[in-house]
């Protein structure tokens, strides 16, 4: 196993009894500027894709939790007050994040490389407009999901030849944000699901966002999924070092 766990929280189909779909007007406030009830479809194909290939490139797994259950029952990348009305979708909500912490412990418990650095890729979706061009957005609180990485002067982000976002430029995707030093989108900096994992000892973590166009085509998402399997190598190649 590779040091790595890719999570996917909004293609779930799984519907609870007893659990009504979710409104808006039944959260609390503070949650309602942030609240969605429409799935990410095609992440769960995208995000065993780039298992897949990271398998076929190296011949090693990553840990991978998908969850099951339908967003507009459970919002799984959401603060609890915010992701559930009923206690069956609760105990999804704790199922889905315990299971991510139980792969974090076990990554932790293991000597992979020198740095002994985890790390935690979070795969969404976002709609394709003229606003938002580009094809996939990554957001990690502007650097503050990456800490355990720039502590040790590593660029996860943008490191000259195996930085993430520098691969991925390198083969024709337009990347937001586009180039070093520059603001991620403040709608998708990063959520629950990586501020937690960020938060546990010697581990890093990433939001990715994917356009539904590219999520949509069968051909476009397998080509994206084999290039960022390939850039999480590189990454990994940086944290041996």
């Amino acid at each position: 196993m590779l040091p790595v766990i890719l999570t996917c929280p909004h293609n779930g189909e799984f519907v609870p009894v007893g659990v009504p779909i979710r409104k808006k007007s039944k959260s609390p406030s503070k949650c309602q500027s942030n609240f969605r009830i429409t799935g990410d479809l095609h992440t769960t194909a995208l995000t065993n894709e780039i298992a897949d290939n990271i398998y076929g490139l190296c011949k090693k797994n990553v840990y991978v939790e998908i969850g099951l259950i339908k967003r507009n029952r459970c919002d799984l990348n959401r603060s609890p007050e915010c992701a559930y009305e009923k206690l069956p979708a609760q105990l999804c909500y704790y199922r889905y994040h315990n299971s991510i912490l139980t792969k974090i412990k076990e990554i932790q418990n293991q000597n992979y490389f020198n740095h002994k650095l985890g790390m935690l890729i979070d795969i969404h979706g976002f709609a394709s407009t003229k606003k938002l061009p580009a094809d996939f957005i990554v957001g990690t609180e502007n650097g503050e999901t990456l800490k355990a990485a720039s502590q040790l002067n590593i660029d996860i982000k943008w490191h000259p030849t195996n930085g993430f976002l520098t691969s991925l430029k390198n083969e024709g995707y337009n990347t937001d944000p586009g180039q070093p030093g520059q603001d991620e989108n403040p709608k998708y900096t990063g959520g629950p699901t990586v501020e937690n994992a960020a938060k546990q000892v010697n581990f890093i973590a990433l939001q990715f966002e994917t356009a539904s166009r590219i999520r949509s085509n069968e051909s476009k998402r397998k080509a994206l999924a084999k290039y960022v399997a390939s850039s999480i190598l590189k990454i990994l190649d940086l944290v041996k070092t």
